[in-house]
Parts: structure tokens; C-alpha cells; sequence
């Protein structure tokens, strides 16, 4: 079932192979921290538990900085292109009104 939705959301969406691979080891990895830390929480051991969801957290982040890097080229590509295209509005109205 997660396949299908996976599946369809890529239909939707085209993404980067590396992308979605990435997204399903950061799911796995924060259920497995989370599975981890309430076995230690249930067995009493609140500092192993913290230690375990921090590591997590630190875990899903350094994994995410390559995804958050092409999301922020991505924007700023939009805002170049954007930035040319007033440009050439500016330079054509200028020309247009001097001749």
C-alpha cells in the first residue's frame, strides 16, 4: 500500500530517484529511533531514550542537507530567471521610450 501511494505521488511529482530514496531512509530511521527510544523509556531508561531521539533528529538532518540544497538552488534559479525577465522588460520599455 505505502508502494502504490509512492507510486502515484511520482506520478504526480516527478522526483529524483536519489530524492525518494533518501526520503524513505529518513521514515525508516525515525521510526526505528522512535521504536528504540520507547523500549528504553519502558525499560527505564529516560537518558538513553533522549540521547537515541537526538541522535535521530541529528540523523534525519545531515540526510536532509542534500535536499535542501537543490531546493534552494531550485529557488534560486526561479529568482534569476525572474530577475532577467524584469530586466529585459526594464531595457526594452527604456529603449523604446528614448527612440
Amino acid at each position: 500500500m505505502i508502494l502504490e501511494v509512492i507510486k502515484t505521488i511520482g506520478e504526480f511529482l516527478p522526483l529524483n530517484k536519489i530524492f525518494a530514496g533518501t526520503l524513505l531512509k529518513m521514515l525508516g530511521i525515525t521510526y526505528v529511533a522512535e521504536f528504540s527510544a520507547s523500549i528504553c523509556q519502558d525499560a527505564g531508561y529516560q537518558t538513553i531514550a533522549r540521547q537515541i531521539e537526538i541522535l535521530g533528529k541529528l540523523t534525519i538532518l545531515v540526510m536532509s542537507m542534500p535536499i535542501l540544497l537543490a531546493l534552494l538552488q531550485t529557488i534560486r534559479s526561479f529568482s534569476h530567471e525572474k530577475y532577467k525577465t524584469q530586466k529585459k522588460t526594464k531595457d526594452s520599455r527604456f529603449v523604446s521610450s528614448v527612440s
